[in-house]
């Protein structure tokens, strides 16, 4: 019997057919303590995700590759990367989910060299640098602010 992994937008939601000007910010306690710190295998097939883990620990599946992360790191998964992540409970820090394209088109403007390595799911540790905190919480502030642009 093949399994059927599910589609989504943002884990549990309906993927839409057109993400291409898709941005979303959330804290990884928001959507997964309501899932039990348990997010299930699913892809998502137009949006790259880079979660911010700033604290706890994750059990990760990469395209069927099953790997731990420590905090701090960052964790990049790709478009039409099948994934799964099982969080400690006392696991924080933040998920940007961006449409892939948009987000290629503007680093092959600025930074061409960093296509390849965006295009891999990978674990990324980090070193307690605290810029990467200042920047996720810079994008929470863009976001949150109600001028327009």
């Amino acid at each position: 019997m093949a399994t059927v992994i599910p589609n989504y937008s943002l884990y549990g939601e309906p993927s839409e057919l057109s993400w291409d000007n898709f941005f979303n910010l959330e804290w990884i306690s928001q959507r997964s303590k309501k899932h039990n710190w348990k997010i299930h295998p699913h892809v998502h097939e137009n949006l790259i995700q880079v979660l911010f883990i700033q604290r706890g620990n994750v059990d990760v599946l990469l395209n069927y590759s099953k790997q731990s992360a420590r905090s701090p790191c960052l964790i990049l998964v790709p478009a039409q990367t099948v994934h799964s992540l099982h969080y400690t409970s006392d696991t924080e820090g933040l998920t940007v989910t961006i449409s892939q394209k948009a987000l290629e088109s503007m680093i092959h403007l600025l930074i061409p060299n960093l296509l390849p390595l965006m295009r891999e799911p990978r674990i990324i540790p980090l070193n307690g640098d605290e810029r990467v905190l200042q920047l996720y919480m810079a994008i929470e502030q863009e976001l949150s602010a109600p001028a327009l642009g």
